[in-house]
């Protein structure tokens, strides 16, 4: 169960990490969004019916950041990643959406689909200031319909 988990362990670990690079506290008061693109190494390991792989590749997020008085309230994340299984060698198109609000609990869905037809699709929820080490991520579906070795889960 902690594999699939760690699908979005990258990603979270990006959003928990990433600083604001290049926008000042003084200019961050004067806004109230602020959107910033973030490429990144991608690596997300997955599970499906006792079938343990690890997707390895890029990606790219855009961060979208609300503040109010220069605090952060909020933001949304939208990755794109392009990702090989190392077992198979099939390539994923990877489409991953995250928002946090201002108590930071981390809403994440997302759609892997493999060029032969494997999907892994799932939502989770992360309590970043409770569980600063993703151990207890709350899975709120997992399924990876099609492809030869996946069934419905």
């Amino acid at each position: 169960m902690k594999v699939k988990i760690f699908f979005s362990l990258c990603l979270i670990i990006g959003i928990a990490m990433t600083q604001l690079s290049a926008q000042s506290q003084k200019a961050l008061e004067n806004r109230s969004t602020v959107q910033t693109e973030i490429p990144w190494f991608y690596e997300a390991p997955v599970e499906c019916n006792g079938f343990t792989d690890v997707l390895i590749g890029t990606a790219n997020s855009i961060s979208v950041k609300h503040f109010k008085n220069g605090v952060e309230i909020g933001s949304s994340w939208r990755t794109i990643a392009e990702a090989t299984s190392v077992e198979t060698g099939e390539v994923f198109a990877v489409r991953e959406n995250s928002m946090t609000k201002s108590d930071w609990v981390v809403n994440f869905h997302f759609n892997a689909i493999g060029e032969w037809g494997t999907r892994y699709i799932g939502s989770m929820q992360w309590d970043m200031i409770n569980d600063p080490f993703f151990q207890n991520v709350i899975i709120n579906k997992f399924v990876c319909p099609g492809g030869k070795r996946n069934n419905n889960k």
